[in-house]
């Protein structure tokens, strides 16, 4: 089986007439909505506008991802993007331990996850999900 998905939602981008600021908005409410072709055509845009930050790299990845059903390819360069301007963001450490997982790369998903652990607050749903998918990936490694 495959990982478990993060609990908490993404972050939205302010109302606000700024282009990018709507992009992403848009982005956002097309991905909640699974609308995932909509909110790649947004994430480009905002791409085109040279936007892109962290945040926008791992949705930008997590929707493409949705709409290929997986995550090699394109999603994993968009993760990689987001890690290279933050290495301790939590959502794209999520999509690369998934990515590792998913490539059945159990001790590079292990490592991540465990990253990972140490940036959720101990003792949330996040934390019980990380923990679960530690102990399925270490089960994986020594099968």
């Amino acid at each position: 089986p495959a990982p478990r998905a993060m609990a908490s939602g993404g972050v939205t981008a302010p109302n606000s007439t700024n282009p990018t600021a709507k992009l992403i908005a848009s982005a956002e409410q097309h991905r909640r909505k699974r609308e995932f072709k909509e909110a790649c055509a947004d994430y480009a845009g905002v791409l085109k506008l040279g936007a892109m930050n962290a945040d926008t790299w791992a949705d930008y990845a997590d929707a493409q991802a949705s709409l290929a059903g997986q995550l090699a390819g394109d999603p994993a360069k968009a993760i990689d993007r987001a890690l290279a301007l933050d290495p301790r963001h939590t959502k794209a450490l999520w999509l690369k331990a998934s990515l590792a997982h998913e490539q059945h790369r159990y001790k590079e998903a292990l490592t991540t996850w465990q990253q990972l652990l140490t940036l959720v607050p101990p003792g949330s749903s996040d934390a019980r999900i990380v923990e679960a998918n530690m102990a399925e990936a270490s089960r994986l490694a020594t099968s």
